[in-house]
């Protein structure tokens, strides 16, 4: 999700945003880390909240 959300909202969009406003190009590679920036955070956010604890392993057998 982290992944999804970061480089739909933050990578095109920022990238659209700075193609309209008319940005040099390093603008737009500054996308990049924004989308970096968004995905970290996001993530860490998980982490810290625990939630990921309770996520349940795959059986062995079933592989």
């Amino acid at each position: 999700m982290a992944t999804l959300i970061g480089l739909i909202g933050a990578r095109c969009g920022l990238a659209v945003l700075f193609t309209l406003l008319g940005w040099p190009v390093v603008w737009v590679y500054a996308a990049m880390a924004g989308e970096y920036i968004v995905k970290a955070a996001m993530l860490l956010w998980r982490f810290r909240s625990g939630r990921w604890k309770t996520v349940a392993p795959i059986p062995s057998g079933s592989r």
